[in-house]
């Protein structure tokens, strides 16, 4: 493991608390808004994107269709676009290589990774997306099976959680 693995690791566990009570409030409000226990946990393994997440869960559970949803999420995640243009020269190897090293690239990563000058630390940055990928899909398991009831929900908070986020 790389020096640069392991201080992504450390660097990001600051950040996990906060991911893991967005994860928390994703699984639950998904529960919540009709979702079968199982479409949070596999949304936060195909998409790993908090906010695309709750922009595709506000849209569906509000009554709007697929495309719209879907729509939704991918104008969250166009911040990627110039993130990635960014971190590009960092990334190694060919075309499919870089593309998969990019899926690294989520926000407190991308900053953990920064070296200054537009340089980035490819390693910190995987290191610091595995603690952030873990604390998500975690957290949102935690939610989905513990799913604690509304009034518990409102009454620590997080149902303001999810607002406050945006």
């Amino acid at each position: 493991m790389s020096h640069g693995f392991r201080d992504g690791l450390r660097s990001s566990l600051p950040l996990a608390v906060s991911t893991g009570l967005l994860g928390i409030t994703f699984g639950v409000t998904a529960l919540a808004s009709g979702w079968p226990p199982a479409a949070p946990i596999v949304a936060s393994i195909v998409i790993f994107s908090g906010s695309a997440q709750f922009a595709l869960l506000t849209v569906l559970a509000s009554g709007g269709g697929l495309a719209t949803a879907v729509g939704s999420a991918a104008l969250f995640n166009a911040r990627f676009v110039p993130m990635g243009i960014a971190l590009a020269p960092s990334l190694h190897g060919g075309r499919v290589r870089r593309a998969v090293e990019g899926l690294t690239n989520v926000d407190g990563s991308w900053v953990i990774a920064h070296d200054g000058e537009g340089r980035f630390d490819r390693h910190k940055l995987f290191g610091a997306t595995v603690t952030q990928f873990v604390a998500w899909l975690g957290s949102t398991v935690v939610g989905v099976v513990v799913a604690p009831p509304q009034s518990v929900f409102h009454d620590f908070g997080l149902d303001v959680i999810y607002p406050a986020f945006f």
